[in-house]
């Protein structure tokens, strides 16, 4: 048997001293021996170690030694991969977001920061697995890096959305400064929501979350925004109705704000907005036919089968993870949301204005008794000029019954003298000679 050894010298002053020994590379085990020297530089028997030494992926040497070299290494393993992992994503992520119509909702900043505390904590924990791992693999990082360009890409290509606030305002019935029954508003409600208004297709509300977005994906739609009104005749047990095709009829912009427009909700709703998000529940197939037993079995024995093998190679966290996988593939099922909303009529928002407006004209009086007393001064006057233009119209007609002829206004020149000339006295009509 062959044995090659190699002799390093160190010197380690007194106290806590830290000194690097040189092992060099190494592909596989060395077994290493570390003596104390005594004072007369002979290896001490009582102060000996021996361990195994295997050196780190990092240590080993380039595939290649030339810039040429260089670049023939980065194009086939990083430019080339990700010029076509990326194309097949931007074409992906389109296509999801399509059937989806809204990416996850979490934001470039939140995408970036999950993805380096991933990454920072996975090479803090198995350092030496992923050097093993990068230096065999290389193209690993690559498929990291479009991971995290397609979540961005499914931020960035969301489409036909808007936030929107639902207000609700309490009204209670109270008592104005001159004594007569009126209404307030004592408190409002408001929820926010991300409404997806497409083209020639019914509202439809959508939640941020990646539980949520799986459930679109799978189900390929949102929950549809439906209108109510619980008082219309056609009206189902849920107070639905088709009557009213838009039920974000009244509505406004807000130019500046959180939120892209504002709804306004029936005052008497129960609620906001009656929403209930997709998601996902767990439940047992239903086994009614030897086709869902057939189902169930084999999705059973696959899981299993995984999970055994996994086990099997001694990679016990693989196993449980088949395991939970495979549960999933036997019990989960994506749910639709739905959404409900009576929506005010389209008035009143032009009665909140108009209230205002009223209400400035109140506050620009110094007492209620003068604003009511300038109100009825304005319509008295109003009514004034009604019945003297009446007047004046029943005394034009008056005069035109019993005025001499040549005084009627004629009916042909709206009322012009007639310029016609009169009969000469021999009874012969003509013009003067």
């Amino acid at each position: 048997m062959n044995v090659t050894t190699k002799d390093r010298n160190v010197t380690i002053s007194r106290g806590w001293a830290i000194e690097e020994i040189p092992l060099g590379q190494s592909d596989g085990h060395d077994e290493v021996t570390v003596w104390v020297q005594n004072d007369e530089g002979n290896p001490s028997e009582e102060l000996r170690w021996t361990f195994e030494h295997k050196s780190v992926a990092t240590t080993q040497g380039l595939p290649f030694s030339s810039w040429g070299g260089l670049l023939q290494w980065s194009m086939v393993i990083f430019v080339i991969p990700l010029g076509i992992g990326g194309v097949v994503e931007l074409a992906g992520s389109k296509r999801l977001i399509d059937r989806t119509a809204k990416g996850i909702g979490w934001g470039y900043g939140a995408w970036t920061a999950l993805f380096a505390v991933v990454g920072a904590i996975i090479v803090a924990s198995f350092w030496g697995n992923i050097a093993d791992l990068l230096v065999d693999y290389p193209w690993v990082m690559v498929l990291y890096v479009l991971l995290f360009l397609g979540a961005l890409m499914l931020e960035t290509f969301e489409q036909h959305t808007k936030r929107v606030r639902f207000e609700r305002d309490e009204l209670r019935e109270t008592t104005t400064p001159s004594d007569e029954v009126g209404v307030d508003v004592l408190g409002s409600d408001e929820k926010t929501l991300t409404v997806i208004d497409k083209p020639d297709e019914p509202a439809r509300v959508a939640s941020d979350g990646l539980m949520a977005f799986l459930a679109r994906a799978a189900t390929g739609k949102a929950a549809r925004l439906r209108t109510v009104d619980p008082g219309h005749d056609d009206a189902d047990l849920h107070g639905e109705t088709d009557t009213w095709k838009d039920p974000l009829r009244c509505q406004s912009e807000v130019r500046k704000g959180n939120v892209d427009m504002r709804a306004f909700v029936h005052p008497m709703s129960p609620q906001v907005v009656d929403y209930e998000p997709e998601g996902w529940d767990f439940s047992m197939p239903e086994l009614s036919d030897a086709d869902d037993y057939t189902k169930f079995a084999s999705k059973l024995a696959l899981t299993l089968l995984a999970a055994g093998v996994a086990w099997w190679l001694s990679i016990g966290l693989l196993s449980v993870a088949a395991i939970v996988v495979g549960a999933a593939w036997i019990g989960l099922r994506p749910r639709e949301g739905y959404a409900r909303v009576w929506a005010a009529p389209v008035h009143y928002r032009s009665a909140r204005a108009t209230a205002f407006h009223l209400a400035e004209e109140t506050d620009a009086g110094e007492t209620i008794e003068e604003e009511r007393e300038m109100r009825l001064q304005t319509e008295i006057s109003r009514e004034s000029d009604v019945l003297e233009a009446v007047d004046d119209r029943d005394s034009t007609l008056i005069h035109g019954q019993f005025a001499p002829e040549d005084e009627r206004p004629s009916s042909v020149d709206g009322g012009k003298t007639s310029d016609r000339k009169k009969p000469r006295a021999n009874g012969h009509g003509g013009d003067d000679e």
